[in-house]
């Protein structure tokens, strides 16, 4: 089964939205001006949906990471005007201590929301590479969300 790119995920939200009009040009040197995924990319830096790795550098043919996944959904849900807070950690998996600090309110709100499950009852794998399948029920689960 392929993988979501990063380039993928922002176009999918993007044209979620209408395709809105870009104020600022990409400023990733790695996103080629003019590509099918470059206003998407600006858009959603833009709005606070996504970061580049670092300033200059966005990796748009990266596979998305679950945890990745989880952080692009929280901000997209909040630029939706959704509530994200959640509980206290309600992650129990055994695994939970290697997301990234950056996710980890993220994860729990894609988990508490039912946006995502663990990989197995008891690990969520954030670290691994989501895959086409999974993403899709993702952003199915999160414009029903939004639709609501």
């Amino acid at each position: 089964e392929g993988f979501l790119t990063r380039a993928m995920i922002v176009t999918a939200l993007y044209r979620a939205e209408g395709e809105p009009e870009v104020l600022n040009e990409v400023s990733f040197d790695d996103v080629l001006p003019g590509s099918d995924y470059t206003k998407a990319i600006a858009w959603a830096k833009e709005n606070g949906i996504v970061n580049g790795y670092s300033e200059k550098t966005f990796a748009p043919m990266d596979g998305v990471l679950r945890e990745q996944m989880a952080a692009i959904m929280y901000r997209y849900a909040k630029y939706k005007g959704v509530d994200v807070s959640v509980g206290e950690n309600v992650l129990s998996f055994d695994d939970a201590d290697m997301i990234s600090e950056y996710a980890v309110q993220a994860v729990c709100y894609a988990v508490e929301s039912g946006l995502m499950n663990g990989k197995t009852a008891t690990t969520l794998n954030p670290k691994d590479t989501i895959t086409n399948g999974e993403s899709a029920l993702v952003l199915r689960r999160l414009f029903e969300i939004d639709n609501e």
